[in-house]
């Protein structure tokens, strides 16, 4: 299962030729790294219901990468590749924004006998999660999210 995860902003021209089969040159496209803590992320979030459980798995698949985020965990795959549509990713952004730490209760406990430590490490990708979307938003862009 992969470890490490990155989402690149993508434009809507380029998210229509991804899922028409094609290759967009997206070379120069903002990358935005969330190294390891995009399980523990996915994993917060994931009460919080539609549209944020998407946040991190998208609701597109590529059509020749169309393994499922559940088969890739179980170990199926050796990466994902997830597509957030521009709708999504404004859908998402907004609610990003009202969510103020990954403490919070509202989006779960510290998953370490360390709490300070656990959220001194998500804390700073979670800030980075939330702008990425913010951003992207901003600009009418969707997102795409590698996992491996």
């Amino acid at each position: 299962m992969g470890v490490r995860a990155g989402l690149t902003e993508i434009t809507p021209e380029a998210f229509q030729e991804m899922m028409s089969g094609g290759h967009p040159d997206i070379s120069e496209a903002e990358y935005h790294a969330l190294d390891k803590t995009w399980s523990e992320i996915h994993e917060m979030l994931q009460p919080m219901g539609y549209p944020l459980n998407l946040t991190i798995t998208g609701d597109s698949l590529l059509p020749e990468a169309n393994q499922t985020y559940e088969a890739f965990l179980e170990g199926e795959d050796d990466y994902y590749v997830g597509l957030m549509t521009v709708d999504l990713v404004r859908d998402i952004a907004a609610l990003l924004e009202r969510i103020h730490e990954p403490s919070m209760p509202e989006v779960g406990e510290p998953q370490t006998s360390d709490g300070h430590a656990y959220i001194d490490y998500v804390g700073p990708y979670f800030q980075e999660l939330q702008r990425t979307y913010r951003d992207a938003a901003s600009r009418g862009n969707a997102l795409m999210i590698v996992i491996a």
